[in-house]
């Protein structure tokens, strides 16, 4: 049985109600794939109807641009009406400046993690680089950097950290501290693992998915501890970090 638990934090605030942070967590991660693919279809009937290739339009870079932007900000939407009333508890972590810093620090780690991690790959003769979904992501930041900057860099946090953290890590929280961990953990990142059939490809999603393991974890941390606002400091700073500096680079 699902029973209300206030937070560890002084940082916190209570819980959302359980049936609001399932709900948040479900359209989220799956609400979230199937919009897509929704509107994938959706553009592909267009693209058959006017005599073009479907498979050529859905590539391009505009394409899954508008793609990308209709789905995060159909999903902001979504998470606003859900938790309704509910957000105004979440905010509370906003009014205190130490969760500012906890984000700050969160970051810290996350770099210092990713750089050493970065070394020790360096060791081995495996060559390695980003994922498909951070190539995807530097690619449509070369041609659309504002809109990037606002979709991949501040909205796409904010829903991940309510998808993630208020959803995901909150409910499974109510049972089991250690499962919260380990079910955030490995979904977040497998949320940006992209399956290959090509082995050198394969391995390197799969070398990749410590960052974002460890990510997941550092972001859950700060959450329990230092509420919302400290999660999500991070994420939206990590994100900016990884766009800002490529796209100075392009221009």
């Amino acid at each position: 049985m699902w029973t209300y638990e206030p937070e560890t934090s002084k940082y916190g605030n209570k819980m959302i109600p359980a049936v609001k942070q399932f709900i948040v967590f479900l359209v989220g991660w799956i609400g979230f794939q199937v919009f897509a693919a929704s509107v994938q279809v959706l553009i592909s009937v267009i693209a058959q109807f006017n005599g073009l290739d479907p498979t050529a339009v859905l590539l391009e870079p505009k394409i899954s641009m508008l793609v990308n932007s209709a789905c995060y900000l159909v999903l902001l939407t979504a998470i606003i009406l859900i938790t309704n009333v509910d957000i105004v508890k979440l905010l509370k972590s906003f009014k205190q400046y130490q969760s500012y810093l906890a984000g700050v620090v969160c970051l810290v780690a996350i770099i210092a993690f990713d750089n050493v991690y970065a070394m020790i790959l360096r060791l081995f003769p495996i060559p390695t680089s980003n994922n498909a979904n951070e190539s995807s992501i530097q690619t449509l930041t070369s041609l659309f950097p504002v809109t990037c900057l606002v979709i991949f860099g501040i909205v796409g946090p904010i829903c991940e950290e309510f998808t993630y953290r208020v959803g995901l890590f909150s409910l499974m929280r109510r049972r089991n501290r250690a499962l919260a961990y380990l079910l955030t953990m490995v979904i977040f990142a497998f949320i940006h693992f992209n399956f290959s059939l090509n082995p050198t490809t394969l391995l390197n999603e799969i070398l990749n998915l410590p960052f974002y393991l460890f990510a997941a974890v550092a972001f859950s941390f700060t959450y329990e501890k230092f509420g919302l606002a400290g999660s999500l400091t991070a994420h939206i700073l990590n994100n900016l970090i990884s766009l800002i500096p490529f796209i100075a680079i392009i221009n």
